[in-house]
């Protein structure tokens, strides 16, 4: 949009500036407007997947752009798979496709798992979710208690996982559970699984979040998976885990491109708006918030670029990634708060109310950036994460 012109790109260097030009060509012909307005007129609890979009980015074998080449991917560099994340959340794609799993299943997979898994989700043809958190473990994920217990040829799993997005229509999820419930530190006991979700002894309950989609909550009553569904070694489950977490600092271009993308629609409002008969452009309060923000913008996008220049180096952004998350969830919080001081509670009409602002798309992001504050490890985790790692102060 016009908006979206007004904000600068940047300059991601040689490769990723053409690797970027030529995804929003690509998304010019294969995401136009028309496309663009259906997809926008679902329900936001609808604009989850698009199998059809999802199979072209995979025609195109954007879904393995960091893959290594013998795995059928691009293997494109960090500022390139950026360039990739912000030009497919910046058309309001429905979601660039890569696959963690797949990152993981290249670095710990068999052979066999990889011929099974890598090709289909090369294509888009199937879909994972996360199954992490538990009830009595969110953050720390040290502490979950889902059991597996080898019987035979097989693993028969016992637990409860919560907050697992997608469930209800996913293929299979990826899932943590303890192995050795002895193990000391808890988290060397835990082993990662893929589970499909048709499997006798799994039961999906889907609830609806605040902000408009849902998450489920899933039980695992004696589920029986055959010995191959381990990945990797048994009770190494932890290292699968946190090296899928770095592969997830990735995705922190998407929180930043969708703030800059939901600013550019805010800002391109209050242009033409007007509000008790005055002009909203021309009021010096709002220019300042919208001068205000787009600095704060600027600076998620910095902190973000750091983060990714560390990857790019072969080094691993420990802190300054959770300062990366920290900082951009909590400025997608701050969006909400400016198009409500801005717009007043107008802002708060939700989709198919009538007089919503951008159909809803402001009152969507206020209820969506609690998600983000909270998912993937809570602000104050990372915070602490930041004091200890990156500060040096004690535990």
């Amino acid at each position: 949009g016009k908006a979206a012109d007004r904000l600068p790109d940047y300059d991601l260097g040689p490769a990723g500036n053409a690797f970027r030009q030529e995804v929003r060509n690509w998304l010019n012909q294969n995401w136009n407007e028309a496309q663009r307005a259906k997809f926008r007129e679902l329900p936001f609890a609808k604009r989850v997947k698009d199998p059809e979009f999802a199979r072209k980015l995979g025609e195109k074998g954007w879904i393995g752009v960091a893959w290594p080449k013998q795995f059928g991917g691009q293997a494109r560099t960090t500022f390139e798979q950026l360039a990739y994340i912000e030009e497919l959340y910046g058309a309001g794609a429905p979601g660039p496709g890569i696959s963690y799993q797949g990152q993981a299943l290249i670095r710990y997979g068999t052979p066999e798992q990889q011929a099974r898994f890598l090709p289909a989700i090369l294509k888009g043809e199937i879909y994972f979710c996360l199954g992490y958190s538990e009830p009595e473990a969110g953050s720390d994920l040290a502490s979950l208690r889902t059991r597996a217990v080898r019987d035979g040829n097989e693993w028969v799993i016992n637990g409860q996982k919560v907050w697992t997005t997608f469930a209800d229509w996913a293929d299979y999820v990826w899932l943590a559970a303890r192995t050795d419930p002895q193990a000391r530190p808890r988290h060397a006991g835990i082993s990662m699984f893929i589970v499909p979700l048709n499997t006798p002894g799994i039961t999906v309950r889907p609830s609806m979040a605040l902000y408009g989609r849902t998450f489920c909550t899933v039980f695992y009553d004696n589920v029986r998976v055959p010995l191959d569904a381990l990945v990797g070694k048994v009770d190494g489950g932890w290292e699968i885990l946190t090296s899928a977490l770095a592969d997830e600092r990735m995705s922190l271009g998407g929180v930043v491109a969708r703030v800059r993308s939901v600013f550019a629609q805010l800002v391109e409002y209050v242009r033409d708006a007007q509000s008790d008969g005055r002009t909203l452009r021309t009021d010096q309060g709002v220019r300042e918030r919208v001068g205000q923000f787009a600095a704060e913008l600027e600076v998620a996008r910095q902190l973000l670029m750091h983060s990714l220049a560390i990857v790019e180096k072969g080094g691993v952004p420990v802190h300054e990634a959770a300062m990366s998350k920290t900082y951009s969830g909590e400025l997608m919080e701050r969006l909400g708060e400016v198009a409500l001081d801005i717009v007043g509670t107008t802002a708060t009409l939700g989709e198919g109310s009538p007089g919503a602002i951008l159909n809803g798309e402001l009152d969507q992001l206020l209820r969506h950036s609690i998600m983000y504050v909270v998912g993937g490890g809570t602000a104050q985790i990372q915070r602490n994460l930041i004091a200890v790692r990156g500060l040096g102060l004690p535990r």
